[in-house]
Parts: C-alpha cells; sequence; structure tokens
C-alpha cells in the first residue's frame, strides 16, 4: 500500500478524526503520527525547552 494512495490516505485521515474525539483535540491543533518509539521522544524533550533552559 503507498503512503500516497487513496486507501492510505482514507486509513491516516480516519485515524486522525478518531484521535482527535478520543483525547478531546480540536482544530486548533495539529496531530502529527511520528515514527521512533522512546529514543525520538527522549531527543524531543529538550528541543521543547526554553531557551534559557536549554544552555
Amino acid at each position: 500500500m503507498s503512503h500516497r494512495g487513496k486507501v492510505f490516505v482514507d486509513v491516516a485521515a480516519r485515524a486522525e478524526v478518531d484521535f482527535r474525539d478520543l483525547v478531546n483535540i480540536g482544530d486548533d491543533y495539529p496531530v502529527l503520527f511520528l515514527h521512533g518509539g522512546a529514543t525520538t521522544q527522549f531527543a524531543g524533550v529538550p528541543l521543547k525547552l526554553p531557551p534559557h533552559l536549554a544552555k
């Protein structure tokens, strides 16, 4: 299944709708489905720190 094909695009759109409904996320926030697991999550923590705390 191509990640650009209609089948996948439909599955991804439905997953976003279901996720937004499940956790009550409004349309004013983006939803990202990312790969990487815990390693990527741990690496993302320092990227979210305010600049004055990241030094």
